[in-house]
């Protein structure tokens, strides 16, 4: 996949939450706003998936947010598309759990 403006390639990377962190991820995701969330604790096999797709020259996001209702991940919100500082901030958030 690339981002076409740019041409650069986008990568896709899935990171997974605790179900308790529901509410405060589509906030920060709806609001672009990942300064105030390293409380939050990534868990393997969680049942919250957050789907990220970001272009290599990061001028190109896009985030959802998925929860596990057995047997499939149901989207939680609307796919959310960043760009800017909001893609720094969400770096660092991600980052955060490397």
């Amino acid at each position: 996949m690339k981002y076409l403006p740019t041409k650069s390639v986008v990568k896709e990377k899935n990171y997974s939450f605790n179900l308790k962190y529901m509410e405060s991820l589509k906030e920060m995701i709806e609001s672009g706003n990942f300064s105030n969330s390293f409380n939050i604790k990534k868990e393997k096999g969680g049942n919250l998936r957050l789907d990220v797709l970001m272009s290599a020259d990061k001028k190109f996001a896009a985030v959802r947010l998925l929860q596990f209702i057995p047997y499939s991940y149901i989207p939680v919100i609307d796919m959310q598309y960043l760009r800017n500082d909001k893609i720094i901030a969400l770096e660092n958030f991600l980052e955060h759990y490397k």
